[in-house]
Formats: structure tokens, sequence, C-alpha cells
């Protein structure tokens, strides 16, 4: 899968309806990246993970969030 299918999959723009983004727009997802150093680390892979993460976060709403990050707007919005 290329970077622009995985982007494309990942926000609902694919014919095979990966929906992420659409999803979350009304019910709110997370979406976990697990990027492995071995794996990703490679000097030919950065590029495509520079496209797939710019692709992603050009859409209006996304939230960039560290682990931390999440742990603290749950607490902060929790009864």
């Amino acid at each position: 899968m290329s970077s622009d299918s995985f982007g494309d999959a990942a926000d609902g723009d694919s014919e095979e309806g990966g929906c992420a983004y659409a999803d979350g727009v009304s019910t709110g997802r997370l979406m976990v990246l697990h990027l492995h150093p071995w794996i990703m680390g490679q000097p030919w892979r950065i590029r495509h993970l520079d496209e797939v993460l710019g692709h992603i976060c050009t859409r209006q709403g996304v939230w960039k969030a560290t682990g931390s990050e999440i742990i603290d707007w749950f607490k902060a919005h929790s009864g």
C-alpha cells in the first residue's frame, strides 16, 4: 500500500472505505500509529511516513496528541 493509499484509507477518501476520519466526526475516534524504530527508522521509509502524517494532519479537527495529553484531556472531561 502506498503512502497516498494509506492516508486515503485512514481518512475515508479511499474506495476501500477506511473511514476513520469520517466515522470520527460523529463518534470520536482514536487512531494509534505504532511506529517501531527498526522498521520506520530506515532512511527510505521516512518520506512515506512524512507524507502519510502530512495527509492525515491536513484534515480539520485532527488532534495530534501524546498519550499523556490524551490522559490529561480524559481526566479533565470525565465525571
